[in-house]
C-alpha cells in the first residue's frame, strides 16, 4: 500500500472517529465502511463499525463485521467481549458465556468482562460461577456499584435453591 494510501485510510479513519463523537452515527457508518473499500482488513473500523451497528439494534450485522475482525486478530479480548455481548443480546447465552471465558484468558485483568460473565452466570441461574466472577470484578474494580449489587443479587439466589 502506498504512503499516500494509508495516510488518506488514517485519515478518514480519525474523521470516522470524530463523527462518532459528535454523535453523527450516519456520517461515522459511512465513513468506517469507506475505509473498508479501500482496506478491506482495517481492523479498527471493523470494530468501531460493529459497535456502531450493535448499539444502533443491527446485531446480525455487527456480528459479521466482529467476526471479520475476530479473524484479524484472534487474540485481541475486546473483540470476544464484544462478540459475547452481541451474543447476549440475541439471546444466544451459551455461545456468549464462550466468548466471555475466551476475553478472560486473553485478559484476566479486565474487570469489565467479569462483571458481564457475572451478570450472564447469574441469567443462567448459575448463582455461584456468578457470584464467583462478580466477587473477582470487584476486586479490580471496587467503585463498580452495579457488581455489588449483582453480587448480592447471586448470593441472595443461592439461599432459594
Amino acid at each position: 500500500m502506498a504512503v499516500a494510501e494509508e495516510k488518506n485510510i488514517t485519515a478518514l479513519f480519525n474523521l470516522a472517529v470524530i463523527y462518532e463523537e459528535k454523535g453523527d452515527k450516519v456520517k461515522a457508518k459511512d465513513t468506517y465502511q469507506e475505509v473498508l473499500r479501500i482496506d478491506s482488513e482495517h481492523f479498527k473500523s471493523k470494530v468501531n463499525l460493529a459497535i456502531l451497528l450493535d448499539k444502533d439494534g443491527r446485531g446480525e450485522e455487527a456480528h459479521k463485521y466482529y467476526q471479520e475482525a475476530l479473524k484479524l486478530n484472534p487474540k485481541d479480548a475486546r473483540i470476544h467481549h464484544n462478540i459475547g455481548i452481541n451474543l447476549k443480546r440475541a439471546g444466544k447465552l451459551e455461545d456468549a458465556l464462550k466468548y466471555y471465558k475466551k476475553a478472560i484468558e486473553l485478559d484476566p485483568e479486565n474487570s469489565l468482562v467479569y462483571y458481564n460473565t457475572g451478570i450472564l452466570y447469574n441469567i443462567l441461574s448459575d448463582y455461584q460461577s456468578g457470584a464467583d466472577a462478580l466477587e473477582h470484578s470487584i476486586k479490580m474494580n471496587k467503585h463498580n456499584t452495579y457488581a455489588y449489587l449483582a453480587l448480592g443479587d447471586a448470593l441472595e439466589r443461592q439461599k432459594d435453591i
